[in-house]
């Protein structure tokens, strides 16, 4: 390819540099979209409250559902609460605070804008010319 671009009667500008196939891919640089950073962290950070709030859930209906469900007709909120277990409440009360926090304040796009902004512009790719090269 080099030999091609010296011997034909290509005019090339006067700025022209050749260059090999690795420093083409350093100039171009390298980094992830924006887009695709937040639905990777979202989409884990959702997987984990649900997890809290499924798991919790299946503990709770086994632990309720003991005799037919007959314990659930004559106890209180607090009882059913005593015989579910302050974990099993813990993990769906958790996993609703997470599906919660994400819905309503997202900190998932001030965690991804904050990393897009480290290279001094918001281009929309993280490490493309900036602080995550690959």
């Amino acid at each position: 390819m080099e030999t091609a671009l010296r011997t034909s009667n290509l005019l090339l500008p006067e700025g022209f540099v050749e260059m090999d196939r690795e420093e083409m891919m350093y100039v171009d640089g390298g980094g992830i979209p924006t887009w695709v950073a937040y639905y990777s962290i979202e989409i884990i950070i959702w997987a984990v409250g649900l997890g809290f709030t499924i798991g919790g859930s299946i503990a709770a209906r086994k632990a309720l559902m003991e005799n037919g469900g007959k314990y659930l007709a004559k106890k209180t909120i607090p009882q059913i609460l005593k015989k579910v277990g302050v974990k099993t409440s813990l993990e769906i009360a958790l996993g609703a605070f997470i599906d919660f926090v994400l819905i309503f304040f997202d900190p998932v796009q001030a965690l991804v804008d904050w990393f897009d902004g480290l290279d001094g512009k918001k281009d929309g790719w993280l490490g493309k010319k900036g602080w995550l090269n690959w």
